[in-house]
């Protein structure tokens, strides 16, 4: 069986692809690319993210491994939001989405052994709360926001400022278990009935 690389140094991708297959399962290979080059002409979320997500894929993968990459954008009201440039921006970004709807997308993708690549893009939307000033200070100081799509770390901090999740939770981790159960298993490297229960992903709304 091939190894199998993941080509991101994500704490969070780490921790989460080690609930899906065990320890020592993988190893770790952040790619090494320019991310702004490789979403290059694309708009929209989807193909952006699904992009980079390739890139990140091509950059590690070698013939007998088998790569695993994602990418993950924040976006609301029609704008792509990147990494915050610092906590100011963190700050003011996460309070322009008092009260709406922001959608987390993530492209999770796998090349396999011989190179040929299956990929999945997964939509999850965030139904934000009305967090005043204060709390969103307060979290941003902890530096959670710190290099996370638009500021926002659910699980680190900035879960009281969603008041419900529509679709797969996983997924505003960073790395959705669902599709990357079902894209490993089209690699031969999980058993469709092996992988765990992904919150979210056969209901409506998680509170």
């Amino acid at each position: 069986m091939s190894t199998l690389v993941l080509a991101s140094g994500s704490p969070r991708r780490v921790d989460l692809l080690t609930q899906l297959l065990g320890p020592s399962a993988f190893v770790v290979e952040p790619a090494d690319i320019d991310e702004d080059d490789a979403g290059l002409g694309h708009d929209q979320p989807a193909p952006l993210v699904a992009a980079v997500a390739r890139a990140k894929a091509a950059a590690v993968w070698q013939p007998g491994r088998t790569v695993l990459a994602a990418d993950t954008i924040v976006r609301h009201q029609r704008q792509n939001l990147g990494k915050p440039i610092d906590r100011t921006a963190a700050a003011a970004t996460i309070s322009s989405m008092r009260g709406d709807a922001v959608d987390v997308w993530s492209a999770v993708v796998v090349t396999g052994a011989r190179g040929a690549r299956v990929d999945e893009v997964v939509r999850t939307t965030l139904h934000m709360a009305r967090p005043d000033d204060d709390a969103i200070a307060a979290y941003v100081a902890t530096g959670a926001a710190d290099d996370k799509a638009g500021g926002l770390a659910v699980q680190d901090g900035a879960g009281p400022f969603v008041d419900r999740i529509s679709g797969c939770v996983t997924n505003v981790y960073g790395l959705p278990l669902c599709a990357t159960a079902r894209l490993l298993g089209h690699a031969g490297l999980l058993l469709p009935d092996s992988a765990p229960s992904c919150p979210g992903c056969d209901s409506t709304d998680q509170h």
